[in-house]
């Protein structure tokens, strides 16, 4: 039983960690982006 609740556990944080890693890789293109235009 302990084996399993861990394996959700690690699961879930894998999955939050790819959700949080996602929108951090669109905010960066974003902020990326916007940055980029060049100054007049």
């Amino acid at each position: 039983m302990g084996k399993l609740i861990w394996s959700q556990w690690a699961r879930l944080i894998a999955l939050t960690a790819g959700v949080f890693e996602t929108i951090g890789g669109i905010f960066g293109l974003f902020y990326r982006i916007s940055t980029f235009e060049p100054v007049t």
